[in-house]
């Protein structure tokens, strides 16, 4: 069949694949100025005005399926006889594709990315629609590693009538037995079956049932007994067989009753085995990553890093799937106060200079620059926290400089390049030596062996680190990465790049791995002592990266010229003293050298600096202090933070924004700048006469949020006394005996705060919500002269509110 040129007002780019119902087209929607995905079936799936009233009622329901982990249908139609479908465009690839080239899934992420896909399949359950087609063809895996499912419904409709006339709509290797059966119908059950399929091969790499054609496929599914994943995977212990077994159960009443059910199976299995780093190194299975694992444990400094890092990341991962992820997520950042000042200061820096002066909280810095830089820069700042201690060796500061480096020149490389992700190159760029990193951290005395290896057999330091350790140092990079959870872009980054001349990238994660070796590798020519043997080097660097990374040694040094500048503006919110780094001093002398056309204006520090004032020197106090943030920014000072935060709302006020984003930036204004232990924001359900708390921060929030809610009854408890007579509240002592009868029960139970404030919202004399905040102490919760700035953020509040209405 020729490929059309245009379906209905679409034009048709390119074919992206064929399937049993028919061919998916990549085309560009005119009206909207925006690629689609369009799929168009076969006639002979619709032969009937029956089936095809069917479809059309089935692509109406589907076309309701709002998820993250499901690919939305736009719209539907015919052209000239032709039945189409209108599908977002997913920038990615399918779960079959990726499990091809993954081979074993590590056990934790492969866990995650089944709840994932769970969470997707309840959606549609809970809307009465059954998939009946899932396999990893029909998921796709999109740049941020967030797999989509494509095609919900749509089998159904076309199915219904095939059933009718005894044929078997699906890909047999992922069928159910129900598929086969003439006694049972397909039901939602099904799809966990065909899930279970799918979770035993992304655990061993390998189909649950192999056969030589779809006919032995089908009778083994239905007949014959199939082996447990551990049989092909010694990381899946026994617990993790029977998860994925009862999913396989071939009797509906044996098999999970609803996607829920199998998604907190999943959840409870990755909590009951504790440490999220001990999970990862029993799947990695390598004694060196796991001795690596136990240490960062144990390392007295390290676990706080480990933990914030794996937490950001999951929350950033899922930040489609709440509308609450951006408090989330700031929630997150702001347990460490350290952590929240500079993410502030950083945003607020040149760095971001669209932004420049113009963020105030760490909620509006989500929403404004995206979770993904939010996630990307904390997860930096916390990093080079841990690598920044004065008692680590100079050649660990020294590497940690240069990767630095190495990022901020990826960063301008891929602006010049035109490359959308700039901050992802600067990210891919600066890990990409995370495993050196984490051997100067942590194995001394091993990197010694290495270094005299290397000088005594003249062999390379990869091959050294492998004789040593057991394992490469982007092994060990790329281990680590995979258990902090960063995103899969990332951790392929860290790999090098065989010798001699690169290939041109084919794709955007080629062309970021290009990035990322072409930055780190002239990073250390840059540090080389032999003059004319870096210039050597350059000159052979930018002959073999000419396909990936375009440019000239002129061009190269004008994106130095912008790095080192840039480099120096950062290094304040580090406060690193980059005058002590003889690896800058190096650079400056290369640049100045007159090997680049333009050479670089920058100060150097005296080369005559001894070792001892280097260790001294070279990075200053890392202790944020107040007064070191600009323009207030993020300080202790509570009617700063609030006097910036209302500001910063108000000036959200007069953009079009979501409630859900100026809510959280109020939360997280009352949060800081009144130094809350929680605060939540409650809403009014009129049909059940309740008030829900919706949104929150503080601590305990995850437990607290779904069981914060009341009856508005005539009882005169605080609470209900709030609502019913519009009347700020506060309760000093909730301990106080003279209060019992005011306190009530769910509220004893669940939360029972020594101290708490109530602020009803109200809009034409109706109550619409609450805001509540509670303090660890008894005593004045909120003092008289800040009660006019709470007032003031409830106001917003309702004005926010109001403008939805």
């Amino acid at each position: 069949m020729t490929m059309p040129e245009y379906i209905d007002r679409f034009r048709v780019l390119n074919e992206l694949g064929k399937g049993s119902q028919g061919i998916v087209y990549l085309a560009s929607d005119p009206r909207l100025e925006r690629n689609v995905a369009i799929k168009t079936l076969h006639r002979s799936s619709i032969v009937n005005q029956g089936r095809q009233e069917r479809l059309l009622f089935e692509a109406k329901t589907v076309s309701k399926l709002q998820h993250p982990n499901i690919v939305p249908l736009y719209e539907a139609g015919q052209d000239q006889g032709l039945f189409y479908l209108v599908f977002e465009y997913v920038d990615g690839i399918s779960l079959k594709e990726q499990m091809r080239s993954t081979g074993q899934y590590v056990v934790h992420r492969a866990i995650r990315l089944m709840i994932q896909i769970l969470d997707g399949i309840s959606c549609a359950h809970g809307q009465g629609i059954v998939h009946r087609d899932l396999s990893p063809s029909n998921i796709m895996i999109d740049k941020n590693d967030l797999p989509r499912i494509m095609d919900f419904g749509i089998s159904v409709a076309i199915g219904k009538g095939a059933v009718k006339e005894k044929e078997i709509a699906g890909t047999p290797s992922y069928m159910s037995p129900e598929h086969f059966s003439a006694k049972e119908g397909l039901c939602a059950q099904s799809d966990l079956f065909s899930l279970g399929l799918i979770f035993y091969e992304i655990l061993t790499a390998r189909p649950a049932i192999e056969a030589d054609n779809d006919f032995t496929i089908m009778f083994k599914i239905a007949n014959e007994k199939i082996e447990p994943p551990s049989k092909w995977n010694s990381a899946v212990d026994k617990e993790l067989d029977a998860i994925v077994m009862k999913a396989l159960e071939r009797t509906l009443d044996m098999r999970y009753i609803s996607a829920p059910e199998m998604k907190k199976a999943l959840t409870e299995y990755l909590e009951k085995r504790g440490d999220e780093d001990d999970r990862a190194s029993k799947s990695a299975g390598h004694s060196t990553l796991d001795f690596l694992l136990r240490k960062i444990r144990y390392k007295s400094d390290f676990p706080t890093f480990s933990n914030n890092i794996v937490e950001i990341n999951r929350k950033a991962s899922v930040s489609r799937i709440n509308k609450s992820s951006a408090s989330e997520l700031a929630n997150v950042v702001l347990k460490d106060y350290s952590l929240a000042n500079k993410l502030l200061k950083l945003v607020n820096s040149a760095f971001y200079g669209q932004f420049a002066g113009k963020i105030t909280t760490i909620s509006r810095a989500v929403i404004v620059l995206g979770f993904e830089q939010v996630r990307m820069a904390a997860s930096s700042l916390m990093l080079f926290d841990q690598l920044k201690n004065k008692n680590h060796k100079e050649i660990l500061r020294e590497s940690v400089v240069s990767s630095f480096m190495s990022g901020m020149i990826a960063r301008e490389l891929a602006e010049n390049m035109k490359m959308d992700e700039t901050e992802e190159a600067f990210i891919c760029s600066m890990f990409h030596n995370l495993g050196k990193h984490l051997v100067l951290f942590y194995f001394e005395e091993e990197y010694s062996q290495i270094i005299n290896l290397m000088e005594s057999k003249g062999i390379s330091e990869e091959s050294a680190a492998r004789s040593v350790l057991g394992m490469t140092y982007d092994d060990i990079g790329t281990g680590i990465a995979a258990i902090w959870q960063f995103p899969v872009r990332i951790i392929n980054s860290m790999r090098g790049i065989p010798k001699g001349r690169l290939e041109p990238p084919k794709t955007e994660e080629e062309r970021l791995n290009a990035l990322s070796c072409f930055s780190n590798e002239l990073c250390a020519i840059l540090n080389s002592p032999d003059d004319d043997q870096a210039k050597n080097n350059l000159t052979e660097l930018l002959k073999r990266f000419e396909n990936g990374v375009p440019v000239t040694k002129k061009g190269l040094g004008k994106v130095l010229e912008s790095a080192r500048k840039t480099v120096d503006e950062y290094a304040g919110i580090y406060n690193i003293n980059l005058k002590k780094s003889n690896f800058i001093r190096q650079v400056d002398k290369f640049t100045d050298s007159g090997h680049m056309e333009d050479p670089l204006p920058v100060e150097s520090a005296s080369p005559e600096s001894k070792s001892d004032e280097i260790l001294q020197g070279y990075f200053s106090d890392v202790s944020m202090q107040p007064s070191s943030l600009n323009n207030t920014r993020g300080i202790r000072d509570p009617q700063s933070i609030l006097i910036n935060g209302i500001q910063d709302i108000t000036n959200t006020l007069l953009e079009d924004f979501r409630i859900d984003d100026v809510l959280t930036m109020i939360l997280e204004t009352m949060y800081r700048g009144f130094s809350f232990n929680r605060v939540l924001f409650c809403v009014y359900i009129a049909r059940d006469t309740e008030i829900r708390a919706r949104l929150g921060l503080g601590k305990d929030i995850k437990r607290i949020l779904p069981d914060f809610r009341f009856k508005v009854t005539a009882y005169p408890d605080f609470f209900n006394f709030a609502v019913n007579q519009a009347k700020d509240i506060g309760v000093n002592d909730s301990r106080d005996l003279r209060f019992k009868k005011r306190i009530p029960e769910w509220y004893s139970k669940n939360i029972f705060a020594p101290a708490f404030v109530l602020y009803p919202l109200t809009l034409n004399k109706k109550v619409m919500g609450l805001f509540y905040a509670d303090r660890e102490e008894s005593g004045e919760v909120l003092s008289c002269n800040l009660i006019n700035y709470m007032k003031t953020l409830c106001n917003q509040a309702i004005l926010a509110i109001k403008q939805t209405l």
